[in-house]
């Protein structure tokens, strides 16, 4: 591996990346970014790789610096929104899940066939507690990709969840956009999207 290559650099980084050797990859793309300011993969990379330390701080910084050198790079634009959508499952309030869904809603925008950020767009609304528009963003995920198994199970969760909850509370959560105590059905969901995130190899697992 030449260390002067930045492409080099990016694509061990990427396989780094892949045996979710964070630490390594960071390294790796570091300095490729610092060879090539321009590598907006390199930055991309880096940015799924300090999500994968929850740095999500420095995972925020890395996708803007990504989007700043292409404004429509719609995998950055998606995994910025997953940031955010983290930042609000760790207890930080509605205005991350908010912002997840802004950036989930503009990566759709560039590719209305974007599953993955019709799935992320799912969750940041369930975070909201806007329960009947997170199960209609599932179902959008799945008309794209009828076989997409984690918006099938991010569904089912959502339509449970639905069932037990009196549908004027729905919508009042709705309206408020108060989330309240995550319930066990929304744990769950967090834990089953484990294709959610768009990586450089496509569909990189979490």
């Amino acid at each position: 591996m030449s260390d002067e290559d930045p492409a080099e650099l990016t694509k061990n980084g990427i396989e780094k990346m892949g045996g979710r050797d964070y630490s390594g990859a960071i390294e790796l793309f570091e300095k490729a970014v610092e060879i090539d300011p321009s590598n907006k993969e390199a930055w991309n990379g880096l940015g799924f790789s300090y999500d994968g330390l929850k740095n999500f701080d420095k995972a925020i910084e890395s996708y803007n610096k990504a989007i700043e050198i292409d404004p429509e790079y719609k995998t950055a634009i998606n995994n910025l929104g997953w940031s955010y959508y983290s930042l609000g499952e760790t207890g930080k309030g509605n205005d991350n899940y908010a912002k997840a869904a802004e950036y989930f809603d503009k990566a759709i925008e560039l590719d209305a066939d974007f599953k993955n950020a019709w799935n992320n767009k799912g969750l940041a609304l369930w975070g909201l507690n806007k329960l009947d528009d997170s199960q209609k963003a599932f179902e959008k995920a799945l008309e794209i990709d009828p076989d997409y198994s984690t918006a099938k199970q991010n569904l089912e969760l959502v339509k449970k969840e639905i069932g037990k909850t009196p549908k004027a509370a729905v919508k009042k959560g709705a309206k408020q956009e108060l989330a309240n105590d995550k319930a066990d059905a929304k744990y769950a969901a967090k834990q089953k999207i484990s294709g959610a995130k768009s990586g450089l190899l496509g569909k990189l697992k979490k």
